[in-house]
């Protein structure tokens, strides 16, 4: 159920009240880790509707407004049945509100430690950068009471410690499966102001084409 929260006790700078009044919520969405996360949970849960997730989330912290913002990169190197998915996703995502960011995937030549066998290894790239600048600058901006961050990559550690030092007026979260935080619960989940565990009970109630 819905609350009403209290305003914060420090506000940013040029915060104005009718702003406090009507708090915002920012949610960064690491496409790729979350994807992992939600596959290892159960396979039939990756459609899921983050802009309906994170009204639902921020409902009940009685927040009013969400912003919503995916990051991933175009798969280029998987069969067309994959990339035809991702297409779909994406634009399921962007029907319902959501910002994609996109970066690329690069592949680079190596060569096997044990055969000496050549293989392509393939690396998302500028994702992970950019969701953590547009992190920073959501936190800076002062316009959002609330960030969730979607995801349990403890690189973006230098990230969320600076949003809970610099910006005190903000909550910010950590979401993704137990079993993808627990092994960051003493770096990323500590340095936030907790964490949203996203079980398969939840979210299959807010998939892409669902009834329920």
């Amino acid at each position: 159920m819905a609350h009403t929260q209290s305003p914060p006790a420090v506000y940013p700078p040029g915060f104005l009240l009718n702003e406090v009044l009507m708090p915002r919520m920012l949610v960064c969405v690491d496409g790729l880790n979350i994807f992992h996360a939600l596959r290892d949970l159960d396979e039939d849960l990756l459609k899921i509707d983050l802009m309906a997730l994170s009204k639902f989330i921020a409902d009940g912290h009685g927040i009013s407004e969400v912003r919503v913002q995916y990051f991933t990169a175009k798969i280029r190197h998987l069969g067309n049945s994959v990339k035809e998915a991702q297409h779909k996703y994406l634009a399921e995502l962007r029907s319902s509100g959501v910002e994609v960011v996109l970066g690329e995937f690069r592949s680079q030549s190596q060569n096997c430690p044990h055969c000496e066998t050549k293989f392509w290894k393939h690396q998302e790239k500028q994702t992970d950068v950019a969701l953590a600048t547009e992190l920073v600058k959501g936190a800076l901006n002062g316009k959002y009471e609330e960030i969730l961050l979607f995801s349990a990559d403890s690189d973006f550690l230098p990230a969320v410690q600076f949003v809970t030092q610099e910006c005190p007026w903000i909550t910010i979260r950590i979401v993704s499966t137990v079993a993808y935080l627990r092994p960051v619960y003493a770096t990323l989940v500590r340095a936030s102001q907790g964490q949203i565990r996203l079980s398969a009970e939840l979210v299959s109630k807010f998939q892409f084409g669902s009834t329920i």
